[in-house]
């Protein structure tokens, strides 16, 4: 488990968050985790524009499965949504980081407590 600490600026929002976890039964922690995981989810979604550039995409490659099966030549699909998974995930971290750090610049970064809400 990672540990945190988030000041709050704004005395309304803390009690806010407050008021809703006692309202809710549950813990200052629990609401800010779901307000974060909400916050991400939603920078991580798809634009329209990529959404359609997949279709089109995920369509033509249904088009060259077939064509390839009509002919008896097998296709790796699992291996191909893999791929295109960890692709996605690693867009998703240089987006978040910055686009010019590397994975080893960020690790010393963060031991030296250069990262971001620091």
């Amino acid at each position: 488990m990672k540990r945190v600490t988030i000041a709050f600026d704004d005395e309304t929002l803390y009690r806010t968050i407050k008021v809703e976890a006692a309202r809710s039964g549950r813990t200052t922690k629990e609401i800010v985790v779901e307000a974060l995981r909400d916050w991400l989810e939603r920078k991580t979604r798809l634009t329209p524009e990529e959404s359609a550039k997949r279709h089109k995409a995920l369509e033509l490659a249904d088009q060259v499965r077939a064509m390839m099966k009509s002919q008896g030549i097998s296709v790796d699909v699992v291996k191909d949504l893999h791929a295109a998974r960890e692709e996605r995930a690693r867009q998703i971290e240089q987006a978040a980081w910055g686009k010019s750090t590397s994975r080893k610049a960020r690790s010393a970064a963060h031991r030296k407590g250069e990262h971001a809400g620091r």
